[in-house]
């Protein structure tokens, strides 16, 4: 008897085939919004000649999954993630000014992770204790500047238990509060390489009440693709997009995925509150704890920048007149949302007109979202009714350093005009009240990314004791973005 297991987005089909007949099990996990528990499995009737041993087989694997499903909605097992740490209590509790001076030396040219001051006994650290040099033989592997990822060999293994899989990669670590709870969040990741990082990524925001999408494009090799999906099949309440899109630059194909989510996020049984979308080099600065109190204080409004600066109409130049008279304006693609915004951009007739549209000008993706959030004549839910002429962006959602704008020093590199963060860029990071930071290249100074998400899971390891402290709400719930928002009713002609 041959058994093979096959996965469906979610639904795991075991498929027995035998000399004599060919029986189809399917074993489905419906996800219940009411009760969050699974429902039994459902198998058909199995004709008296199969090998008895075989379907025993079967029904240690059906228990293996109903036991993964009740692990993850009572999280009763918190493992903390094994986080890679070599030096970054030094460099978490380093100044800006320590990092940045010459004398303290992240050996990026020597590729060795070693940390240097005059003294030879290594850096003070703010609270005054002193750190002794890392030896260099034991850090080689962990370099500035190179990263070995998990192989796809060892994704396959660690994902063949599925309860394995998610304890030991501490998926499970974080405690989800009654708060949290009763403000589920949904999440797109649009991503092309790094399967590690994505993972890593996605440990990092996933929470059992969550809801998340993931994209991989079409271009991307096959070892990422399959490897995306083996972790996306076991996680419940993680699904991949139906359809893979060929993304390209400055073209509606970048647009394609996120509303290819955004449609099947709406049909998901969770009732999330808020939609935000990410792409596979970001990182959250904020615990999903702190998300869910920074946009319970929002209010409904949507974080999505937008100008109407002369300086981008060229983009739009398009034979046809704009659809409904509105104003085009240039924003980014990445967004904080409200689920009524998300039913609007995904369901009315103004924003298929307008997609339309826009499919034929210069990069539409930075057009779409931000011009369906400033128009108040619409009536959009949660969009913002000020002026957007400047380059003001009332946003808090991205720490995102552009070369063109200089808002930020940049410790990393600029590439295609955007910083590669770095490690001088930690200080900032951590304190900085953006929920998102953007971008990290995996193989660039590495540290930078390893460091940060310590951090991320020391904040997660306090909230789980009950000795985090509570975050500031005020700069969030003060914004424009929530005083100028729309609260009236869409008007019924342009919905």
């Amino acid at each position: 008897m041959i058994m093979k297991r096959v996965h469906f987005h979610g639904i795991t089909g075991y498929l027995l085939v035998t000399a004599a007949t060919t029986v189809v099990l399917v074993g489905l996990v419906v996800w219940s919004s009411r009760t969050q528990e699974p429902t039994a499995f459902m198998v058909l009737p199995v004709s008296p000649q199969h090998d008895v041993s075989g379907l025993r087989e079967l029904q240690s694997s059906l228990d293996e999954t109903r036991r993964l499903h009740s692990l993850i909605l009572n999280a009763q097992d918190r493992r903390p993630p094994k986080l890679k740490d070599p030096i970054c209590s030094v460099v978490l509790q380093a100044k800006e000014e320590q990092l940045a001076h010459e004398h303290i030396s992240f050996a990026v040219k020597n590729a060795e992770m070693l940390i240097i001051n005059d003294d030879n006994a290594g850096i003070n650290s703010a609270e005054g204790t002193t750190v002794p040099h890392q030896n260099s033989s034991a850090t080689k592997s962990n370099t500035m500047d190179t990263r070995q990822p998990r192989s796809m060999r060892s994704v396959m293994t660690l994902t063949e238990n599925c309860t394995r899989y998610v304890l030991e990669t501490g998926f499970l670590f974080a405690r989800v509060s009654e708060e949290e709870l009763s403000f589920p969040l949904a999440f797109s990741i649009i991503a092309y390489k790094d399967l590690e990082q994505v993972e890593r990524l996605l440990r990092a925001v996933y929470r059992p009440n969550n809801v998340y999408c993931l994209h991989a494009d079409r271009k991307s090799d096959v070892d990422f693709q399959s490897g995306l999906r083996l972790i996306v099949g076991c996680l419940p309440n993680v699904f991949m997009a139906d359809v893979s899109v060929d993304v390209k630059w400055g073209a509606v194909s970048v647009l394609e995925p996120e509303l290819e989510c955004m449609r099947r996020l709406l049909a998901h049984r969770a009732k999330w509150r808020y939609f935000i979308n990410l792409t596979g080099q970001e990182f959250p600065l904020k615990t999903n704890r702190e998300l869910v109190q920074i946009l319970t204080a929002l209010r409904g409004a949507n974080d999505i920048t937008g100008t109407h600066h002369p300086m981008f109409h060229f983009r739009w130049k398009n034979s046809k007149p704009v659809p409904y008279n509105l104003t085009i304006s240039k924003g980014d693609v990445h967004v904080l949302a409200s689920r009524e915004y998300v039913d609007y951009v995904t369901n009315s007739r103004v924003a298929h007109e307008l997609l339309e549209w826009l499919r034929y000008s210069f990069i539409p993706d930075e057009s779409f979202f931000s011009t369906l959030n400033h128009n108040p004549q619409l009536g959009v839910p949660g969009s913002y009714l000020g002026p957007i002429e400047g380059f003001d962006k009332h946003t808090l959602r991205s720490y995102k350093i552009w070369h063109f704008y200089q808002n930020h020093p940049c410790a990393g590199k600029f590439v295609r005009n955007i910083c590669q963060l770095g490690v001088g860029d930690l200080p900032r990071l951590t304190s900085s009240p953006f929920l998102i930071a953007n971008k990290f290249l995996y193989d660039y100074q590495p540290l930078a990314y390893d460091c940060l998400e310590k951090w991320y899971f020391d904040k997660v390891r306090l909230e789980n004791l009950g000795l985090a402290e509570s975050i500031n709400v005020s700069q969030y719930e003060n914004s424009d973005i929530v005083k100028l928002r729309y609260t009236g009713l869409m008007h019924p002609k342009l919905r």
